[in-house]
């Protein structure tokens, strides 16, 4: 076998790993997105949970506060999701502006006061990102150590779990 053979059958492709992946966890992944998506815009424009690092995010810009900085001078928070903002809203700025949404970082900062609502619904995303994440790493785990059946309880717990799912009342 050649060389090029042999790194064409160890290697495989994205697409081919999915399709042999645990169709129970595709299945768990899709229901927890589904109910994690039914009411992304409850409330809007108020700002609840998503608010802390959205705003500490806008704070690192230049148009949200003194100047650049990466220094969020507030620690009663996970810091990763300041710097997961921050990265959306710069993605947020660049789709919008190579959109026409925005012509400069000032008009991006007029659609920030005027209207949130989004900004809210990125913001909101990530933390489904992570819920997903969370599901599959329980579901993997659980699999490992206990076995299929547990794996699918597990995780269909954490996908379904009030906790997660749930949003504040006002």
């Amino acid at each position: 076998m050649t060389h090029e053979a042999q790194i064409r059958t160890t290697t495989t492709r994205w697409y081919e790993r999915l399709a042999r992946a645990d169709r129970p966890l595709l299945v768990l992944l899709a229901v927890a997105l589904i109910v994690r998506l039914w009411q992304i815009g409850w409330a809007l424009p108020e700002m609840y949970e998503e608010a802390y690092p959205l705003a500490i995010a806008w704070k690192f810009l230049p148009i949200g506060g003194a100047g650049f900085t990466l220094d969020p001078d507030f620690f009663h928070y996970p810091a990763l999701s300041f710097y997961v903002q921050l990265v959306l809203l710069g993605v947020h700025y660049a789709v919008g502006h190579l959109a026409g949404w925005y012509a400069d970082l000032a008009a991006f900062r007029t659609a920030y006061e005027t209207d949130a609502t989004l900004f809210m619904i990125p913001a909101r995303m990530v933390s489904v990102l992570f819920d997903l994440g969370t599901v599959a790493l329980v579901y993997l785990s659980a699999k490992r150590w206990f076995g299929a059946t547990a794996a699918l309880l597990a995780a269909a717990a954490v996908a379904l779990s009030p906790l997660l799912v749930a949003r504040p009342t006002r």
